[in-house]
């Protein structure tokens, strides 16, 4: 009975990690776009990909965050 058991409790930390690496990359990417767009000038553009990426990040974290509680 004991061995059964031990085979129905999981080790869900990759699974965390792997969400949390999903949650940041887009936020990652749209934050070098901004630099990018900045060093070129495009200060528009730059401002629009900062403000993205802070939205994208309030909004993950949002979900990360409940699917963790």
């Amino acid at each position: 009975m004991m061995s059964l058991l031990m085979f129905l409790v999981a080790n869900l930390d990759g699974l965390m990690i792997y969400l949390f690496v999903i949650m940041i990359s887009p936020a990652i990417l749209f934050m070098i776009i901004g630099i990018v767009l900045r060093l070129k000038k495009y200060l528009r553009g730059s401002k629009i990909f900062f403000i993205v990426t802070g939205v994208y990040l309030l909004i993950s974290s949002g979900f990360f965050y409940a699917i963790i509680a």
